[in-house]
């Protein structure tokens, strides 16, 4: 149980790191709190790493892919780094513009996968409990 609570909260805090990347937020001071929060995880060092990637004043050369995590979340990725654990290739790469734009395009709707499925689930419960 803690390994998937443990995993989930990686999850939830590279999420949130991803999406203030992709808004543009300045998170540079951010990243030696997000890694101590996560220095048992193997995934401080790409959290670090990422702060590092977006805030190094190199974005103009850099290409990057869309990523997608298990909760169908849309992010950026420099394409010349491994994957975060958890994100995997959305088939899309390009300059930042291009990748944007392109998660614009597909990630219409923000809510998780599992809160999707979840109102699905209890809007068919609640629709069967009206026809009975």
């Amino acid at each position: 149980m803690k390994t998937l609570t443990k995993r989930f909260l990686t999850t939830c805090l590279t999420s949130m790191l991803m999406l203030g990347l992709f808004l543009g937020l300045d998170l540079g001071n951010t990243s030696s709190s997000m890694a101590a929060l996560l220095k048992s995880s193997n995934d401080s060092v790409h959290i670090s790493h990422a702060i590092i990637a977006y805030s190094d004043g190199s974005e103009n050369n850099t290409i990057y892919k869309v990523v997608v995590n298990y909760e169908e979340q849309y992010s950026i990725w420099p394409a010349h780094r491994e994957n975060p654990s958890g994100w995997r290739d959305a088939g899309k790469t390009g300059t930042k513009q291009e990748v944007l734009e392109y998660i614009k395009q597909v990630w219409t709707d923000m809510r998780p996968l599992s809160l999707r499925k979840k109102m699905e689930e209890l809007a068919k419960n609640q629709s069967d409990l009206s026809q009975n």
